[in-house]
C-alpha cells in the first residue's frame, strides 16, 4: 500500500468515526489547535490585594461645642458653601434631626450629619461646622467646606517619568473638590503599573478648606520572573515540562513592560513554546494595551513516533483592558483583544502538509469584588472570527463544515469564602456557547490538571460545555495547605454533527491536593485524583486509574 493511500485510509476511517474520537480517541492525532489551547492557562486568578493608599494629615474631627442645654428657637436652617448637592437634598438628608427647639448640641449632630453624608460619598475632606453667629430670628447657619485639591506634587522615586504620572492623575486639579473614590481610583491605576507604588498623602494648604496634594512614587521591582516545572503536558508531547517567564519594568519610563516566556516538555524535543509580549498604559484613563506573540512547536511521540507527526502555531494579538470601576473592593474592566493564529500539521510518513488559518476578536467584561470574608472574580467574553483552509489537506480534513465565519461565547466564575480563620472554599465555574462547529483550537476542554483532574490532558472537548470544581482548604501552619476537591465538566461535542445525533461527554472526579507557598518566594503543589462514576478514558483506551499532578514555581 502506497503512502498517498495509507493517508487517505486514514482520513476516511476518521471521518467516519462518531464526533468524540476528534478530541481523544487512540486513532485521532492531537494538532496543534490541541496543544496550544491547554498551554499557559491558568487554573484559577484571585481578585486584586490593593490597598488604601490615600494618608489624611488634616484635622477632619468633630466640632467641638461647649455642654449648653439651652434651646433655641429654630425657624429655618441656611447652608453656605455646598456646591456638589443642593440645599434640598442636604436638608432632606437630615431633617430628622430638626425640631422646633434645638440646643447646640442637636445643632451639631445636624452638622455632622451632612458631614458624614458627603464623606459616605467619598467627600473625605468635607467639613459641615457651626460658624459664630447671632441668633436672633431663628434662623440657624451651617457652613460647609468641601475642601479641595490647592498644591498638587510629585516625589518621584521611581523609574516611571514624571510626566506620566501626571497624566494619569490627571483630575487631581487646583480648586477641584476632593473626593476619595476619585482619589483612590487614580492611586490604583498608578499602582496597576508594573514595578511603581504610589501612596497619596494630603496636608492642609495655604487657603483654610483646601488640601496639598503629594503623590509619592517608589520603586518595587525594575524586573523578575519564575521558573517553574509540572507534569500538566499532553500525553503525546510529555507530560513534564520545564519553563522560565521573565519580565522588565518600565523599558522606556512610560509604565511599559517587556515579558519574555519560555517552556518545554522533557520529553526529547516534543514540545516547546515561546511568548513575548509587550505591554503599556494608553492616554489618561487606566488603559493598558498590549501586542503579543505565542509559538508552539511540537512533535508527537509514543504510538505516533513512526508516523513523524509534527506542526506548530503561530499567534500574534493585540489586547486593550479598560477600567470601567476601579476601587478598593470593586473593580469592573472592558477588554477586546484582535489576533490571527496560524495552525501547521504535518506528517513527514505521508508527506501531508495541513494548513489554516484564523482571525477574529474578542471582547467583553471581567472584574472582581471583595470583602474581609470572601472574594469573587468574574470574566465573559463573546468571540468572533473566521476560519481559512489553507491547504488541500486541510481542506479534506474539514469533515465538519469548521471553515469559515463562527462565534461563542465563553464565562467564568473564581469565588474564595473563609468558612474560618483555617479553612477556605473555593469555587469555580466556567463554561462556553458556540453558534458553530469550531476548530480544535476553540473548543473547550473539560480535563487536565486545568478541568476535571481525574482524566489526562485533552481526554474531552467540545464546543459547548461547562466545568466547576468546589475545593477546600485547610492551613496546616508553616506555610502548608491540605486541599479536598471535587471537578465535573460537561461537554456537548459538536454544535452540528452531519453524521448525525451529537454526543457527549460527563466527567467527575474527586482528589486531595497538598500545597506550599511562601509568598514572594515559593510555590508547590502536589494532587491525586481519581474518577467518579464512569471511569473510562478514551486517551489511554482503558479505565483510568488515578492521576498524579505536580508544580513548583520559584521567584527569581
Amino acid at each position: 500500500m502506497s503512502k498517498k493511500f495509507g493517508f487517505i485510509g486514514l482520513g476516511l476511517s476518521l471521518a467516519i468515526l462518531p464526533y468524540p474520537a476528534v478530541c481523544a480517541s487512540p486513532l485521532a492525532m492531537p494538532d496543534a489547535g490541541v496543544i496550544s489551547s491547554n498551554i499557559n492557562k491558568d487554573r484559577e486568578w484571585r481578585p486584586k490585594n490593593d490597598t488604601d493608599e490615600v494618608e489624611v494629615d488634616i484635622n477632619l474631627g468633630q466640632q467641638q461645642l461647649a455642654d449648653n442645654k439651652i434651646k433655641v428657637k429654630v425657624n429655618e436652617i441656611q447652608l453656605s458653601g455646598n456646591t456638589i448637592y443642593s440645599t434640598q437634598e442636604l436638608l432632606e438628608h437630615v431633617n430628622h434631626f430638626i425640631m422646633p427647639q434645638m440646643t447646640f448640641e442637636d445643632m451639631l449632630k445636624v452638622s455632622q450629619a451632612i458631614t458624614d453624608y458627603y464623606r459616605d460619598h467619598g467627600y473625605m475632606t468635607t467639613i459641615a461646622y457651626l460658624p459664630t453667629q447671632n441668633i436672633t430670628e431663628g434662623n440657624i447657619r451651617i457652613d460647609v467646606m468641601e475642601g479641595a485639591y490647592d498644591e498638587i506634587s510629585f516625589d518621584n522615586t521611581s523609574e516611571l517619568v514624571t510626566g506620566r504620572a501626571e497624566g494619569l492623575t490627571h483630575r487631581a486639579k487646583k480648586d477641584r473638590v476632593i473626593n476619595k473614590h476619585e482619589l483612590d481610583r487614580m492611586l490604583l491605576i498608578l499602582n496597576d503599573i508594573p514595578g511603581v507604588k504610589a501612596h497619596g498623602i494630603l496636608s492642609p494648604g495655604e487657603t483654610r478648606g483646601e488640601a496639598n496634594t503629594l503623590f509619592k512614587l517608589t520603586t518595587t521591582e525594575r524586573s523578575g520572573g519564575f521558573i517553574y516545572a509540572d507534569n500538566f503536558g499532553n500525553t503525546y508531547t510529555g507530560r513534564n515540562r520545564i519553563g522560565v517567564l521573565y519580565h522588565w519594568n518600565n523599558v522606556g519610563h512610560v509604565g511599559d513592560q517587556l515579558q519574555l516566556g519560555y517552556m518545554r516538555s522533557t520529553q526529547r524535543n516534543d514540545l516547546q513554546n515561546y511568548s513575548i509580549k509587550y505591554e503599556l498604559p494608553i492616554l489618561n484613563f487606566g488603559t493598558f494595551g498590549a501586542l503579543e506573540y505565542y509559538r508552539t512547536d511540537y512533535e508527537l511521540g509514543g504510538k505516533y513516533r513512526p508516523l513523524h507527526a509534527y506542526g506548530y502555531s503561530d499567534t500574534l494579538r493585540l489586547t486593550t483592558r479598560t477600567p470601567m470601576k476601579r476601587t478598593l473592593d470593586n473593580n469592573l474592566y472592558f477588554r477586546f483583544n484582535a489576533g490571527i493564529t496560524r495552525l501547521t500539521d504535518r506528517i513527514g510518513y505521508w508527506d501531508t502538509d495541513s494548513r489554516k488559518h484564523l482571525f477574529g476578536i474578542r471582547f467583553g467584561l471581567d472584574g472582581d469584588y471583595r470583602t474581609k470574608s470572601y472574594a469573587s472574580s468574574y470574566k465573559v467574553m463573546h468571540t468572533i472570527g473566521r476560519l481559512v483552509m489553507d491547504t488541500r489537506y486541510a481542506m479534506a480534513g474539514d469533515v465538519f463544515n469548521t471553515e469559515g465565519f463562527y462565534q461563542k461565547t465563553n464565562f467564568d466564575f473564581y469565588h474564595i469564602q473563609r468558612l474560618n480563620s483555617n479553612l477556605t472554599a473555593h469555587f469555580t465555574l466556567s463554561g462556553q456557547k458556540s453558534w458553530n462547529n469550531l476548530d480544535s483550537s476553540e473548543k473547550f476542554y473539560i480535563a487536565g490538571y486545568n478541568g476535571v483532574r481525574a482524566f489526562p490532558q485533552g481526554e474531552a472537548c467540545g464546543d459547548d460545555g461547562v466545568l466547576g470544581s468546589l475545593e477546600l482548604r485547610q492551613s496546616l501552619g508553616n506555610n502548608f495547605q491540605l486541599a479536598a476537591f471535587y471537578d465535573a465538566g460537561w461537554v456537548n461535542v459538536i454544535n452540528n454533527n452531519p453524521f448525525g445525533a451529537n454526543s457527549s461527554r460527563y466527567l467527575q472526579g474527586v482528589g486531595l491536593g497538598l500545597i506550599y507557598q511562601k509568598s514572594g518566594d515559593w510555590y508547590a503543589r502536589i494532587d491525586h485524583a481519581r474518577p467518579v462514576g464512569n471511569p473510562y478514558s478514551e486517551s489511554y483506551g482503558h479505565d483510568a486509574d488515578g492521576i498524579w499532578w505536580f508544580q513548583a514555581v520559584k521567584k527569581i
